[in-house]
């Protein structure tokens, strides 16, 4: 299968395009500057499906991190990242609708949002928002 798209270059190193948005699966890249030659390279794009969480089992933790938090939704693979404000944290593969993850550190109580992201750049909210409450002291 072929599929055509605009490109749009951005500097003499770097182009951009858009996939179909129903393209799902590994597809191999090539660039025509005339729609007929097309250019022999063994570049690869990998196409997977947005991860999505619809619930996490707990919704706070201490600043000091480390609550281990697992999310349910679909479309995981072992690949996504979880980000927690604007900390990035790996997560652990569980199934296609479960993954862990453990918060990070804060400096400060707040609530942040928290996002999922299969390469670590572009992050998808989720809308779920996870409150870092301070130490309790006895």
């Amino acid at each position: 299968n072929h599929f055509v798209s605009a490109l749009n270059v951005l500097n003499g190193t770097a182009m951009m395009c858009q996939t179909p948005a129903s393209l799902i699966g590994r597809i191999k890249l090539s660039v025509s500057v005339n729609g007929m030659a097309n250019s022999q390279s063994n570049l690869a794009l990998e196409i997977v499906e947005r991860p999505l969480a619809n619930t996490i089992d707990i919704g706070f933790g201490p600043l000091s991190g480390g609550t281990i938090i697992n999310f349910y939704g679909s479309n995981f693979i072992e690949a996504v990242v979880c980000r927690f404000g604007a900390e990035v944290v790996p997560s652990s593969f569980v199934s296609d609708t479960h993954i862990i993850c453990i918060s990070p550190q804060q400096a400060a109580p707040s609530r942040v949002m928290v996002g999922l992201s299969v390469n670590g750049i572009h992050f998808l909210s989720s809308g779920i928002v996870f409150e870092y409450l301070p130490e309790l002291a006895l």
